[in-house]
């Protein structure tokens, strides 16, 4: 657990300096504090959602379920955390969502790869045993820290997030505070933790053949590309003519 909660402490802090680039002065502490809120929203859903759906334990052992530093989050909570968060940030700031979505979408990659390179470290969302010598055979542990030579899915989901938000960074032209940013940043998420559900070998729950977290991609893939279509919708320069009305 000490490893991912420093994985996720890095990934939180290069987060808020992301959010805060560009941002003019007077801006910045408001543009942090709703980041923050951001965050907290977050660990609160990640926490609440592992609590969800293991109700019969924690229903013996309510206490814990504040214990959330001796480890249990769940990704699919952190996103609606995470959702939330900037839904009531839009209305308390009297912004518009899209614009909120796309000034705390920063938060986004950096706590995604973190988090990835955190489970290689901790023993979770591991893949598969694989033979000495086998291609991409690398040592990784389980939850119960014994080392072997696996698939390294983490490493591979963190790189290939990694090469998809350089390439949005450097080559997408996006409208300005459109929710085009936010939308596909949770699509190439969305994406990657859909893959990789598929060749995970962590012990997982299961619902109709799959697991659960794959369930929950694919209902935030959907989600994300709903969002992406939405927000590519209308020509920014006929987005920019209605806006100035």
């Amino acid at each position: 657990m000490e490893a991912f909660s420093f994985w996720i402490g890095l990934g939180a802090s290069l987060g808020l300096w992301r959010v805060s680039q560009g941002v003019r002065r007077p801006q910045v502490n408001d543009r942090l504090n709703a980041a923050l809120l951001t965050l907290a929203g977050s660990l609160i859903g990640a926490r609440l959602f592992f609590v969800l759906v293991h109700i019969a334990y924690f229903s013996a052992h309510p206490l814990e379920a504040l214990a959330f530093w001796q480890g249990g989050l769940s990704w699919p909570g952190a996103v609606l955390g995470a959702a939330g968060a900037a839904v009531a940030l839009s209305f308390w700031q009297d912004i518009p969502l899209p614009q909120a979505l796309d000034q705390l979408a920063p938060l986004a990659p950096p706590l995604a790869l973190t988090a990835w390179l955190g489970c290689w470290q901790a023993g979770c969302g591991y893949g598969p045993q694989v033979a000495s010598g086998s291609f991409l055979a690398l040592p990784g542990r389980d939850e119960s820290g014994l080392v072997t030579l696996r698939l390294p899915v983490q490493l591979l989901a963190a790189l290939s997030l990694l090469a998809y938000y350089a390439w949005l960074e450097l080559k997408a032209k996006l409208a300005p505070a459109s929710g085009q940013k936010a939308s596909l940043i949770a699509l190439g998420l969305a994406l990657n933790l859909l893959f990789f559900s598929f060749i995970q070998a962590d012990p997982a729950l299961y619902w109709s053949g799959l697991r659960l977290n794959t369930w929950a991609a694919l209902i935030f893939t959907l989600c994300a590309l709903a969002a992406t279509l939405y927000t590519f919708r209308i020509d920014p320069r006929k987005r920019l003519r209605h806006d100035a009305r």
